[in-house]
């Protein structure tokens, strides 16, 4: 059996630019909830490794390397749109499946 579980990506998740999911955890979305950045992922709930998944966030109109465009298509990055404070700003986000 599995779950929906939510993690909230905050600040600090931005500066380190990864985050601890279960191993097995799927990505489903990534929304806005309640002006707040939330990705939903399915697991099952006895499992307990973690591992890191890296992840980019970028708003629009910023510079996104040539580099950082290579590894995201090169790795089948999944990559998502979050509009907030109705769509005064919004974040561009690629995640590593």
């Amino acid at each position: 059996m599995k779950r929906i579980y939510k993690y909230q990506i905050t600040v600090k998740d931005i500066n380190n630019e990864y985050i601890l999911l279960p191993t097995d955890a799927t990505i489903l979305s990534i929304i806005n909830q309640k002006e707040n950045i939330v990705l939903y992922y399915l697991t099952d709930p006895k499992q307990e490794e973690m591992r890191k998944r890296e992840f980019i966030l970028r708003g629009t109109g910023v510079d996104i390397e040539q580099e950082l465009l290579d590894r995201v298509t090169y790795l089948n990055y999944k990559f998502f749109t979050v509009p907030l404070f109705n769509g005064d700003l919004v974040w561009h986000i690629w995640i590593k499946p």
